[in-house]
């Protein structure tokens, strides 16, 4: 029922029951029941008058006062005794009315299928209705309750949380979270820079101020590290004057960074964008693999990108001696980032042996060695192949520790929470390919039951992953015998670890098909995802700022042309987007193609 409360003097009306709404006017109030609409006058509360007879929903005052009411198929106004159903002459109203409001201009009203609707309505009749999930980048369905701010924001209560559209259809959001205790809210209201919302798990306040500081700092808060057997903290004050750096013990081991970042309008769930640039050492420090990474990355810095979904960043059990800069940028759930980003530089030096002075030193007595043992024609021969061979290793030794680090760094969603029998399968399969990757990195062909062997370890520890989001399939021709045919050793992987990261379905399962044939003379192998595709893949970064410069195709190009240098194989990889090839399909075919019989004919030579 509904009870008027007065002092004391509390009066219940026993006439008014299922009570759906209530409407002040200028003499009582308009009461909306299961079954009729009220009107009551103050001086006579107890004799509820019935103005309509049916169901309703809900029940607003249009800018000129009209009265205008919702029920299960549409909308009516009491301008003609509630007879005609707007929604026969507008199909977005022919709908349950789940709500009404309005301000000084429109009259407001949300239906299930079309969501918001702004209708503007003149001497009871209804002009337009602008439909304002056609303005937003992401409709916002399930709506509950709406409230008009005077300033012009509107406040949706949805099932997934509480929208609030600006003027100009930009969209702030509060779920779980940033400030609510349930997505699932039934009604709203806002009084200044306060926000209430009813959620399923009770009345929740908050502060809407608090979201315009945007200027959020972020930290890094400290480094540890293990020395031995004790674990090493540094806390690290962002008030130190001068630059920010620090020297990491050569033998320091599980390097870790916390982070940290003041946003006032998200309790949890801070991402943190970490970028981090590999610099040139100073040059008594200098390893080889310094040079090697600088002089392949064009004399600059190589730079790696990476989002941490928690506040501590993984260096895994070894970091390789160099200089890193790292900058840390948290991320709030709205997706506003920082703009007060951490920077630190940090030290690794290398022991002396680890020096490329040792490694130039030992180069030197062996080039003097060749040069005085072998033949002029043959020397020129042996190091012009060892030259080639050298740069594959070295192409090759900046493709591998890519596929180990992630690996490595993927084993930390089994412990937590704890999946012993999945993380044992993750390492034995892991160890496997660790084992075949250090044989391999000392051959340059192996056969194709070997190779489908390695790469498919790797596509299982994918599937742990995933489960039963990612499904593959190999398919090898019958005409094709698998253990005499040659294939080049890992070449085949960085093509399915760029599908794995950049072709993974966003909705449903992501397929991978591997399919091998013969096909006048060639061994063909076409690897397709269902993923977006990569047309859709660079137009996104190309829309993003650029943090990172992707090198895999590129270091796998350069295998390839290496390879072909050395062999004469004929190797050629291509990638095409399927939406150009299908209109009813996305994701994107690589095909890599080679000369297996003079793969044959060298491995005899070699």
């Amino acid at each position: 029922g509904l009870t008027r409360f007065n002092g004391k003097n509390n009066v219940t009306s026993s006439k008014l029951k299922a009570t759906k709404y209530i409407i002040p006017t200028p003499k009582g109030l308009y009461v909306g029941t299961a079954s009729n609409i009220y009107a009551i006058n103050n001086s006579d509360f107890e004799q509820p008058r019935v103005i309509y007879a049916g169901r309703t929903t809900a029940a607003a005052h249009d800018p000129e006062g009209t009265l205008w009411i919702g029920g299960l198929d549409g909308l009516y106004t009491e301008t003609d005794s509630f007879k005609q159903n707007w929604g026969e002459r507008f199909p977005a109203l022919k709908n349950r009315i789940i709500t009404l409001d309005s301000d000084q201009k429109h009259l407001w009203a949300v239906t299930p299928n079309d969501g918001l609707l702004k209708i503007t309505t003149k001497h009871g009749a209804v002009l337009t209705i602008d439909t304002i999930n056609t303005h937003l980048h992401t409709p916002i369905d399930n709506i509950q309750a709406l409230h008009l701010e005077k300033n012009g924001r509107i406040w949706l209560a949805t099932n997934t949380g509480v929208y609030g559209i600006n003027k100009d259809f930009s969209v702030i959001r509060f779920n779980s979270d940033n400030g609510l205790l349930e997505n699932d809210v039934n009604d709203i209201y806002v009084s200044n820079d306060t926000l209430w919302a009813a959620t399923v798990s009770g009345l929740i306040k908050i502060n809407l101020s608090g979201n315009k500081l945007l200027n959020f700092p972020t930290f890094i808060t400290q480094m540890r590290y293990k020395l031995g057997n004790n674990t090493i903290i540094n806390y690290l004050q962002d008030t130190v004057s001068g630059p920010h750096i620090i020297t990491v013990p050569t033998d320091a081991s599980l390097i870790e960074l916390e982070m940290a970042a003041l946003d006032y309008g998200s309790r949890s769930n801070l991402q943190y964008a970490c970028i981090i640039k590999t610099l040139l050492p100073s040059l008594p420090y200098w390893t080889t693999d310094n040079v090697i990474n600088f002089i392949s990355n064009g004399f600059k810095p190589s730079i790696d990108t990476t989002v941490i979904p928690g506040n501590v960043l993984n260096f895994g059990v070894y970091l390789a001696p160099a200089h890193y800069q790292i900058q840390v940028q948290a991320i709030n759930p709205n997706g506003v980032a920082s703009s007060s980003p951490a920077i630190w530089t940090f030290k690794k030096k290398p022991e002396w042996y680890q020096t490329i002075w040792l490694s130039i030193a030992i180069l030197t007595l062996i080039s003097f060695a060749i040069w005085r043992a072998g033949q002029a024609a043959k020397s020129i021969r042996q190091l012009r192949i060892a030259a080639a061979e050298f740069h594959l290793q070295a192409i090759q030794a900046q493709i591998n520790p890519h596929f180990i680090g992630n690996s490595i760094n993927a084993i930390q969603q089994f412990f937590f929470p704890p999946d012993q029998i999945r993380a044992t399968e993750y390492i034995s399969s892991f160890t496997r390919m660790l084992r075949a990757t250090i044989d391999f990195s000392e051959q340059h062909f192996v056969s194709i039951v070997d190779e489908i062997a390695y790469n498919e370890d790797y596509l299982r520890l994918v599937q742990l992953r995933f489960g039963t989001r990612f499904h593959y399939t190999v398919n090898i021709s019958p005409e094709i015998d698998i253990k005499t045919t040659f294939f080049p050793t890992m070449l085949l992987q960085p093509i399915l670890e760029n599908c794995t990261i950049h072709g993974l379905s966003p909705e449903g399962p992501s397929l991978l098909d591997i399919n091998i044939k013969r096909h006048n003379g060639l061994l063909i192998c076409t690897v397709c995802d269902n993923g977006i595709g990569i047309n859709v893949n660079n137009a996104r970064k190309a829309g993003q700022p650029k943090t990172h410069e992707s090198r895999g195709l590129a270091l796998l190009h350069k295998k390839i042309n290496t390879m072909n240098e050395l062999y004469n194989i004929d190797c050629t990889l291509s990638i095409e987007d399927l939406s150009e090839t299908h209109t009813d399909k996305s994701g994107t075919k690589s095909i890599l193609a080679f000369r297996p019989d003079k793969i044959k004919k060298q491995t005899i030579q070699l």
